[in-house]
């Protein structure tokens, strides 16, 4: 497993331990902290494991780069997947400067269920 897929795991990880503990926060506040806690450890090692060797997710360039690139070359059925899901969660999202490059790209992946949400 190359870095990218194993640090992709580990923030799927971390990401499925906040759901987890935000689906439980409002049994007591232990539940609370424990959500808090999961939410922290996530937000501080997303820019570490999305962007290793020192990338910040504030460069929206690189990212309106990437989407021209994968604009133009074939994906799998599960990239596709994974892409839509990405632009779901980046337009729900505050707006951000490449929203532009995410709209370009989103006819490459789309599906009915996608423009339905």
């Amino acid at each position: 497993m190359n870095v990218f897929a194993a640090n992709a795991a580990e923030l799927e990880k971390l990401r499925e331990r906040v759901d987890e503990m935000f689906r439980e926060r409002s049994k007591s506040p232990e539940h609370t902290a424990a959500w808090q806690e999961a939410a922290l450890a996530f937000r501080t090692e997303y820019d570490k494991l999305a962007f290793p060797g020192g990338l910040s997710r504030e460069f929206g360039y690189y990212k309106v780069d990437i989407l021209k690139l994968l604009r133009k070359n074939p994906l799998s059925d599960e990239q596709c997947a994974r892409m839509r899901k990405v632009i779901l969660e980046r337009v729900r999202d505050r707006p951000v400067r490449e929203m532009r490059a995410y709209a370009r790209f989103a006819p490459k992946v789309s599906l009915h269920s996608l423009r339905q949400r």
